[in-house]
């Protein structure tokens, strides 16, 4: 594999009950609700493959509006400024993965259904979660920007974004 592509393979999920029960308008009380949440939980994260790809691109400013990123030329004013001085970028695809999108559509209640969207939505945020702790490690940057699109297919929600990074000592968000 190519030494500029950083794959993440194995995500470990682990659902915050209580925050995803207030995303869902679950008031505090309707134990049955939360009993139904907590055992999709289980089920999804039994199932789930979430997987995120990122490959490390130069970045080229073209002109006032075009920026290109490896291979690939954008045309965004606002993309061109934000990128404006640096170097490279990370441009990556974050994926809950097939098994946990199939499991969701085989759900009959459209209860179950909405709480499943909540659960795969939790998956593929922690699978670019991990792929930025990933780069931090490998790389030792951080994000400075992020450009993100989303995608709902077939075969679940796929999150593409790309990141440029900024250098490490200067972002005080990541100093721990």
């Amino acid at each position: 594999m190519d030494q500029n592509v950083i794959l993440v393979e194995t995500v470990p999920l682990e659902f915050d009950l209580e925050s995803l029960g207030c995303r869902l308008r679950i008031r505090p009380g309707q134990t049955k609700f939360m009993d139904r949440l907590s055992r999709l939980a289980e089920e999804a994260a039994r199932v789930a493959r979430p997987k995120a790809v990122a490959r490390l691109c130069g970045l080229t400013i073209l002109d006032e509006e075009k920026v290109q990123v490896g291979e690939v030329t954008f045309s965004s004013p606002l993309l061109r400024q934000k990128m404006d001085g640096l170097g490279r970028a990370f441009p990556y695809l974050a994926s809950e993965g097939t098994e946990l999108a199939d499991w969701s559509l085989s759900l009959s209640s459209s209860l179950e259904q909405v709480f499943a969207s909540a659960l795969r939505e939790v998956a593929v945020q922690q699978a670019e979660n991990l792929l930025e702790r990933t780069l931090l490690e490998r790389y030792r940057y951080c994000s400075g920007f992020s450009y993100e699109s989303r995608f709902a297919g077939r075969y679940g929600l796929l999150r593409s974004r790309c990141f440029c990074l900024n250098c490490w000592p200067h972002c005080p968000r990541n100093w721990v």
